[in-house]
């Protein structure tokens, strides 16, 4: 399952506002990615109706840029716009830009 992250006090707070697949178990829950066995409090998840389109580690490209392959670096929520927002990382050099999903293509 995947949800977002409102724990502040895992991984120094990296993994705040982030997606992160995720286990249930009882009344917590066992964080899978983007880093593994870390539990929390149930209600420091908030579910997504759907997994995202892109998962950290994906090939992708600015569709904008089809001669930019990369990988994506880091998601993260945007709630306002409720919907998540890529970073990517092109040739080890992390780019600043904020990517919606449509922004992007796979590079397979």
């Amino acid at each position: 399952m995947w949800g977002i992250c409102l724990d502040i006090s895992l991984c120094g707070g990296t993994l705040l506002d982030r997606p992160v697949e995720y286990q249930p178990r009882e009344n917590s829950a066992v964080i899978l990615h983007p880093v593994s066995g870390i539990e929390t409090d149930m209600q420091q998840i908030r579910p997504l109706e759907q997994p995202p389109k892109y998962q950290y580690g994906d090939a992708v490209y600015p569709a904008a840029h089809p001669d930019r392959k990369g990988r994506i670096r880091d998601m993260v929520w945007h709630f306002k716009e409720d919907a998540i927002l890529y970073f990517i990382e092109i040739n080890g050099r992390k780019i600043s830009r904020l990517y919606h999903e449509d922004e992007l293509m796979p590079a397979g």
